[in-house]
């Protein structure tokens, strides 16, 4: 008689609990943050957002020193909560985030970490008028960032000019998600109005809007 069970070779095999030394402690985790990770991490630094301040605090901790932390190495410039955050795929020493104050920020880590509170920016965006949820580096253009608000509207940023080189509205509700394509040539965002919408960052327009009919929910 033939099985239903498809045969694993991992079917009874558990993973040890990690001890103690071996992870990163001492802090609590925010709980005002977006649909997001909590966790955002590349080859040298760990980031993750805490309720110090509110919730507008980002531990930041190099990823070969785990350890129970007493003094959190913070990033404290932000005024509000902050929802979201993403390393740069072209330098891993350089973070954006975002907050309910209406603002993205790029941070700059320096080699060794950071030792104290770090609340000056490498650039401060700002042109959202309401709280921003997501950022996204463009995977194949450096220092292209997109941002997505309350506001309904996607901005694209150029950091090296901290301005908004296109801002693209049409959306009718709420942005949960903003990503780009492999390429970096286009974006789609999802929204709470069931759209999924493809936007063309350089017409600065919606080129496609696909209505989500098949989901019941938002």
């Amino acid at each position: 008689k033939m099985s239903v069970v498809r045969k694993s070779s991992y079917r009874h095999v558990y993973a040890d609990t990690p001890k103690n030394e071996n992870c990163f402690s001492g802090f609590r985790l925010t709980t005002q943050s977006w649909d997001m990770n909590y966790a955002e991490v590349n080859p040298l630094f760990l980031a993750v957002p805490t309720a110090a301040g509110g919730g507008s605090g980002v531990a930041i901790f190099n990823v070969d020193q785990p350890g129970r932390y007493s003094d959190i190495p913070l990033l404290g410039g932000h005024k509000g909560a902050v929802l979201n955050m993403k390393w740069n795929p072209f330098n891993d020493n350089v973070l954006a985030t975002c907050s309910v104050d209406c603002s993205a920020k790029i941070w700059t880590i320096p080699q060794e970490g950071v030792g104290s509170e770090q609340i000056s920016s490498t650039a401060d965006l700002r042109g959202h008028s309401k709280k921003v949820g997501t950022v996204t580096w463009n995977p194949t253009a450096a220092n292209i960032l997109a941002t997505s608000s309350a506001d309904n509207s996607v901005k694209i940023w150029d950091i090296d000019d901290e301005a908004a080189a296109f801002s693209i509205p049409g959306h009718s509700g709420l942005i949960t998600s903003c990503e780009w394509n492999y390429n970096g040539s286009i974006l789609a965002t999802a929204c709470k109005d069931k759209h999924i919408r493809v936007i063309d960052p350089r017409a600065g327009e919606v080129v496609s809007d696909l209505e989500r009919k098949k989901h019941q929910g938002n």
